[in-house]
């Protein structure tokens, strides 16, 4: 800025003198014509020098330049000279927001300037002619322009503060996006967390009812123990079914989508049921231990398997599962878990309602799962699709 100043001072000064020697080409021929040069670039240094400080005081920088124009004219220079030197003061007045003082002095000092001009013996017509004109269209421009650069900085300021208030409210967009992503990922792993707990304690739930039940076998109805096995009995079964209301009342969207083990897990699930006194047999054609198996089949296991131990007299299970060719993008899995528990007379086993709520998620997946009497078997099957890109 301050090489654009200097810049500025040397233009006014030659624009003076340049501008002087032009307006009156005749009065140089004179024999004073060397005083006059030296009036000129007086003045000429003069607006030069309050040009530098025109934008830091540009209302009292306007002011003298006003009063050097009256001596200017006062000294009888040509008015050409001085014009465009005083619509520079004019102008940096204007563009910081002084546009009516501006206005003001120009007027007046282009209504002063005339009358000393007629009085100093100049003709009316010619100072009050098209040379008053184009000055006050000159000032007119000069205001003009500096109202448009003030309308331009606003303007600009504007769209500054726009893209800064766009830049932050992106940041914060993508903030908000990173912590929502963040709790959606610690939410789902709560639920996988809460799945895996489920499926642990409903197992050895299920087991306790199993070891009871074969307790209250080995000892008879009149011992004392009898009593007390029966309690515990009627006690985990409770415990597993409020279990699994808690479960259902949680939900799991996405349990059809998600890979929730492998058949080595299925394996380790009949052996410790084996353990117990049960006869489990596990069939999977085509399937090996490490490959990954949809959530719904472990979840479906599971509840058939502790179905069976706490509401029927099973000794022996049967869980069969084989996969099916990809169709459409999308794996489908065949399930069935067979057990003997079923009571000769008695009705259809009841589904619960963790099946229930299992049967919902196997369905809104497109598949299909019942269960019911089979003969002197309680048999469950069901069709399970899974996407083929989750599988594996």
């Amino acid at each position: 800025m301050r090489i654009t100043n200097y810049l500025w001072a040397a233009a006014i000064f030659l624009a003076v003198i340049l501008l002087s020697l032009i307006g009156d080409p005749d009065d140089w021929s004179s024999p004073d014509w060397g005083g006059r040069l030296a009036v000129t670039g007086g003045f000429a240094l003069g607006f030069a020098l309050l040009a530098l400080v025109r934008n830091r005081a540009p209302r009292i920088s306007l002011v003298i330049a006003s009063l050097g124009v009256c001596g200017y004219y006062a000294a009888g220079l040509p008015s050409l000279g001085m014009i465009p030197a005083f619509m520079v003061f004019l102008y940096a007045a204007a563009v910081v927001g002084h546009q009516i003082f501006s206005g003001v002095v120009a007027a007046g000092l282009f209504a002063l300037t005339s009358i000393l001009r007629i009085l100093a013996g100049q003709e009316p017509q010619t100072v009050l002619g098209y040379e008053l004109l184009a000055n006050l269209a000159l000032a007119a421009l000069a205001v003009a322009v500096a109202e448009f650069v003030i309308l331009h900085r606003a303007l600009a300021g504007s769209q500054r503060k726009m893209q800064e208030n766009h830049r932050k409210f992106a940041d914060f967009a993508s903030k908000a996006s990173a912590r929502a992503e963040a709790d959606h990922r610690r939410a789902e792993e709560r639920a996988r967390f809460s799945l895996r707990v489920q499926d642990e304690l409903a197992h050895h739930l299920a087991l306790a009812t199993l070891h009871g039940n074969a307790a209250m076998e080995a000892v008879a109805a009149s011992h004392p123990a009898s009593v007390s096995l029966g309690h515990v009995r009627e006690a985990t079964a409770k415990a597993l079914l409020a279990l699994n209301r808690t479960v259902d009342a949680l939900g799991d969207g996405e349990a059809a989508t998600r890979s929730g083990g492998t058949l080595s897990n299925i394996v380790e699930l009949a052996s410790s049921l084996r353990d117990a006194g049960l006869r489990v047999d596990v069939s999977a054609p085509g399937v090996d231990l490490d490959d990954g198996l949809p959530l719904l089949v472990m979840r479906i296991v599971r509840e058939a398997a502790t179905n069976a131990i706490i509401h029927a007299d099973t000794t022996h299970l049967v869980i069969f599962l084989r996969p099916q060719p990809p169709q459409d993008g999308r794996n489908l899995w065949h399930l069935s878990v067979r057990n003997d528990g079923v009571r000769p007379g008695s009705k259809d086993a009841a589904g619960g309602i963790s099946l229930s709520s299992l049967r919902v998620k196997v369905m809104d997946a497109g598949g299909s799962m019942d269960w019911g009497r089979l003969g002197r078997h309680f048999l469950l099957s069901a069709e399970i699709w899974q996407p083929q890109d989750k599988e594996r």
